[in-house]
């Protein structure tokens, strides 16, 4: 019988090394950012909504199978009066989004941000983290959709926590935290 629960686990972890081969680590200073990805991103230049209007952003993504791995660097230095707001909109939108499983404070590389995990309605599964570090706001995304949302999900961990700050020029960049993560507000299912 006990099998039958290890059997998951053991496939899981017969899988993962030869996925995880293709990681690698993806700098970009004129950000001030890093993050491992399992293969070169596609960048798109975009836009991300304010109150007042869109401001540039530039979006980091890699389709797996049915995994997408995105960051989202969007650039309040035009607008930074518009920045706390946005912030505010994409933690709410992210806690609408599904069922909360984790909200808890991140702390990444000195600088305070949210972790999330949350099940889709669609049978989904994110890992979302976001960061208002200077003027920019960064959205770090990991979607895990059917059928592979189990074995995809230490990716999803391992992309969440390879991001970091200071690889460049970050505005205030002085540590505002310690540590990786702080105080935690975990959601019971």
């Amino acid at each position: 019988m006990r099998l039958i629960y290890l059997l998951p686990a053991i496939l899981w972890v017969v899988a993962t090394p030869a996925r995880a081969q293709t990681w690698e680590k993806f700098f970009y200073p004129e950000l001030g950012v890093a993050i491992q990805l399992p293969g070169e991103p596609t960048v798109t230049q975009g836009s991300y909504p304010t109150p007042t209007g869109p401001v540039p952003a530039v979006i980091y993504s890699v389709q797996q199978d049915t995994s997408t791995f995105s960051l989202t660097v969007a650039d309040f230095s035009s607008r930074s009066g518009d920045q706390r707001a946005a912030v505010e909109k994409a933690l709410s939108a992210i806690r609408s989004s599904g069922d909360v499983k984790l909200d808890v404070d991140e702390c990444v590389s000195g600088q305070p941000g949210r972790e999330f995990s949350v099940l889709g309605k669609d049978g989904s599964a994110s890992k979302v983290s976001v960061f208002s570090v200077g003027s920019r706001l960064f959205l770090l995304e990991a979607k895990l959709l059917p059928p592979n949302v189990l074995r995809d999900s230490g990716e999803a961990a391992r992309f969440q926590q390879s991001l970091s700050f200071g690889s460049g020029r970050v505005e205030n960049s002085q540590p505002a935290c310690r540590g990786r993560a702080g105080p935690a507000s975990v959601v019971s299912p």
